[in-house]
């Protein structure tokens, strides 16, 4: 984010001296995102391993790559190269250093993360299910147990011993450590009192039916706990937030906006609630779901959602009506605007009222919907060069909000292939503009604008 805040300021702010002072950081925030990429090692990753970002919560750092950050990765190289070949900076040679390292990030999102079948991006890059019914059973502990001497043994979700012996108190096996299935099978076959035993490796005449959830202990108690299996294409509905940001600056796409609409369509179908976006879905299964931390909502999902999907043709009124399922239900549900929190309670949790404030009062980053209005406008700034463009998504009569730093302005066309006329409304004045553009049209002669009223009509 600090490569894209310095390109912010240059991009809106024409601040040549805060540039030139900072670059030198930013510069080396680029090269510190290649190296936790292994973007020049042979066999690289190609994205950041185990970063911690604004969803800390989620705990997606344990996850060898996250599409949130990938996506964020993908910013910061076309951040980095904007900023290097601006002219304050002028590094050429690093700009094509960065755009190398976006390229092989890209070809990694689609490696790693794209999921082709059904159109999404994953949240992360799943870890192999130790006890998966694909796995060698080598890192997975199982435990087996029988009521009764002489009867067969069933699979048992419990505990299983460090060394492979039995955890029942009235077993006496004492199979050899990290035994092997028929080591402590015969262990315990030995034993009329021996009612469990368990085994590190394959399964071999017991095959479970599906993967065996146990061992909550840790190993320093003894124990060796076994991962909990987590869903290999979880749908995470604000992974895509870079692409906001990344809109807003003219820095799209980051990889494709057919991409970027096709897991859209997704987070409709997979992560949608009367309140707005369940955070993440398909990591955890059934209680482990609803009680889990995924099972939440992040109040800027919805507004980023409409953001993406108006800067891609979407429907305007469908991208709207999403933004509005959760301000709607904060107004008039919650009714506390003055307390806009992170996060609130996902659906069927019996911890936590559906929907209900959950987490970081008087929050700011619902305010990400600021960009919501750009998209609307199709603003695009430039003030280094003077530039300012608009392809606006709704159809005239409109008069719509324009911010600038520092200016308030309005956008207005009364009807269908009408004129464009840009209004001041505050704030410090907007100076001439070298291009001026709007629906295809463009002003010959923009002027400046520094008096509430003063106006520019063309097209």
């Amino acid at each position: 984010m600090f490569i894209v805040y310095l390109l912010e300021l240059w991009q809106w702010g024409n601040d040549a001296d805060i540039v030139r002072e900072l670059w030198p950081a930013a510069k080396r925030a680029a090269q510190w995102q290649m190296a936790r990429a292994e973007t020049w090692q042979d066999g690289g990753q190609g994205l950041p391993r185990h970063v911690v970002d604004t969803y800390d919560g989620l705990s997606l750092s344990q996850y060898d790559a996250s599409a949130f950050s990938g996506f964020f990765h993908l910013l910061a190289m076309k951040a980095a190269a904007a900023l290097a070949r601006s002219p304050v900076v002028n590094d050429l040679a690093f700009a094509s250093n960065v755009t190398e390292a976006l390229a092989i990030g890209q070809r990694a999102m689609d490696r790693l993360l794209w999921n082709e079948t059904g159109g999404f991006y994953r949240s992360y890059t799943a870890p192999p299910d130790v006890c998966g019914p694909h796995a060698d059973g080598s890192d997975c502990w199982h435990s087996y147990y029988k009521g009764a001497p002489g009867v067969p043994y069933s699979e048992k979700g419990g505990l299983c011993c460090h060394g492979g012996s039995g955890c029942s108190p009235a077993n006496n096996a004492r199979p050899p450590a990290n035994a092997t299935f028929a080591e402590a099978k015969a262990a315990c076959d030995a034993l009329a009192n021996c009612s469990a035993f368990c085994f590190a490796g394959r399964e071999s005449s017991l095959e479970p039916v599906s993967p065996v959830k146990m061992m909550w202990k840790t190993s320093a108690s003894g124990f060796s706990p076994n991962p909990t299996p987590v869903g290999a294409d979880a749908i995470m509905a604000d992974c895509t937030y870079a692409n906001v940001l990344a809109d807003s600056l003219g820095l799209s796409p980051l990889t494709s906006d057919a991409q970027i609409l096709s897991h859209l369509r997704m987070v409709v179908e997979a992560n949608d609630s009367p309140y707005g976006f369940i955070v993440q879905t398909g990591r955890y299964f059934g209680e482990a779901q609803t009680r889990s931390g995924d099972n939440s909502l992040w109040l800027m999902g919805n507004p980023d959602w409409a953001t993406l999907s108006l800067r891609r043709g979407g429907d305007v009124d469908f991208a709207m009506g999403i933004m509005a399922k959760t301000l709607r239900w904060w107004r008039e549900g919650i009714k506390d605007l003055w307390n806009v929190v992170a996060v609130g309670g996902g659906v069927g949790n019996p911890d936590q009222p559906a929907g209900s404030p959950q987490a970081n009062s008087h929050y700011g980053y619902h305010m990400t919907m600021w960009h919501t209005l750009g998209a609307l406008t199709g603003q695009l700034y430039d003030a280094p060069a003077a530039n300012l463009s608009f392809a606006p998504r709704l159809l005239p009569p409109f008069t719509l909000p324009v911010l600038l730093p520092g200016t308030v302005l309005t956008l207005s066309q009364q009807r269908e292939q009408g004129s464009f006329t840009l209004r001041f409304e505050g704030g410090a004045p907007l100076m001439q503009l070298t291009t001026l553009r709007a629906g295809g049209h463009t002003m010959s002669k923009p002027r400046s604008l520094s008096r509430i009223g003063d106006s520019m009509t063309w097209g």
